[in-house]
Formats: structure tokens, sequence, C-alpha cells
């Protein structure tokens, strides 16, 4: 059985990431195969698959953070921990694989990552997309989070913000994106963004009003977006 010899090749302490490779040829039942030796294994590949992350290779840092999200709780603290790593790739991956497991545990860890204004503005709109996988626990800590919010790198979690699923927090994102766009973006910037999506955006129409009204800010000191829609601005 293919489980059971990955188990043997996993325990035996061949190098995980070598294992990974490997698996990037092979038939999806193999690649389940492993992936079910994995979680039996738990605790004792958590520190190897972590460390997969920092692959160069996009393919093996999927599949290192799909197989911690497949041990799940059990990876939630390394995974925070990985928050504070010097490589943005490893937060990234750690932010997302957060969200995916679920645990609540990750919310305040998360929250911190989205308000830090040091912080990659991918990470942080990836902690974004964690907490809205985490559900209905971390509705009001994000709120109160992107209110919170004043520096021009912002725009990032504001707009990953304005898609998701819970509508409150849609709402919030709409109204801060708009109150706030002498910070966040030039009078061209945010006034596309809202007419290109504003069918599914809450209310967007309302704010296209009062944007028309804003001043064109150009200045050296604001931070300019050339993106039509938050589709072209989130890739």
């Amino acid at each position: 059985m293919s489980v059971d010899k990955y188990i043997k090749r996993f325990e035996s302490g061949e190098d995980v990431h070598r294992i990974l490779g490997e698996l990037k040829s092979e038939a999806a039942s193999e690649i389940e195969d492993a992936f079910s030796a994995l979680i039996e294994i738990g605790e004792p590949v958590i520190e190897p698959l972590i460390d997969t992350l920092k692959d160069e290779d996009k393919d093996i840092r999927y599949m290192a953070a799909k197989a911690l999200e497949v041990i799940g709780y059990q990876a939630v603290d390394p995974l925070i921990i990985e928050l504070g790593n010097n490589r943005s790739r490893v937060r990234v991956c750690a932010t997302e694989t957060l969200g995916k497991i679920g645990c609540t545990k990750a919310i305040e860890p998360l929250i911190a990552t989205l308000k830090d204004e040091k912080e990659d503005e991918i990470v942080r709109e990836y902690a974004v997309y964690a907490l809205e996988r985490i559900g209905k626990p971390a509705v009001k800590a994000l709120i109160k989070a992107l209110k919170d919010l004043k520096d021009p790198s912002a725009i990032a979690p504001l707009s990953a913000a304005l898609f998701y699923e819970e509508g409150e927090v849609r709402e919030t994102a709409v109204k801060l994106v708009s109150n706030y766009s002498e910070i966040y973006m030039t009078y061209g910037g945010i006034k596309s963004i809202l007419r290109n999506d504003h069918s599914k955006i809450p209310d967007a129409s309302s704010y296209l009003v009062d944007i028309n009204k804003l001043k064109d800010l150009r200045g050296p000191d604001k931070k300019r977006y050339t993106q039509k829609t938050l589709v072209d601005f989130i890739r």
C-alpha cells in the first residue's frame, strides 16, 4: 500500500522536500497517499514542511502548504510563528494556510499582520482572505481593524475586503475606501475601481457621486495605482 510506503519514507528521516519534488510528476492517487501518510505522522513532519515553504518552486511551496493544511490544527502554532518569517513568500503561505485550517486561534495574529504598516501589501491582502475563511468569529475583529487603517498601503486589504462574503465587511470597506480616498488612491484610481466593479459591491454607485467631487491628488507623497479593476489590482 502506497500510504505505508510513504509513512516509512517520512519516518526514516528522508528529506520531505525531495519527496514533495518527486510527487510533482506522480498521479493524483499517489499524491493523495503521500498526504495521507503526512496526516498520519502529523507533528514530526510540520517543521520540514514549513522549511519547504521557502522553496523557489511555487508548485513545491503549494504542496507543502497543502500538506500543512491537511495536517490541520497541529500546524497552527508553528504557522503563526512563521507570520514573522523574513521571507514574504513564507508569510503568504503561512497566512493562507492558517485561513484554510480555519482555527480561531489565528484571528489575532492575522489581524496584527493586516494592521502592520511595514508588512508587504500582498501579505496584508492575504490576511483578509484568511480571516474570511475562518468565518463569522473573525468578522467583528476584522471590521475594527479595517476602521483603524490609515496608511497608503492599506488599499491592499481594503480592496480584498470589498469582495468579502460578509455584507457588513464589504460595506465597511466601501465606506473606508471612499472616505479616505485622498490617503489611499488618486481620484482616478478609486473612481475606476468602483465604477468597474460596482455590480459586486453594495451601494458603490452612491459613493461614485461623492468621489466625482474629489480633486485628483497627484502629489509626490501620494501612492498611485493604475489598475482598472480590483481583479487587475489583485493580479
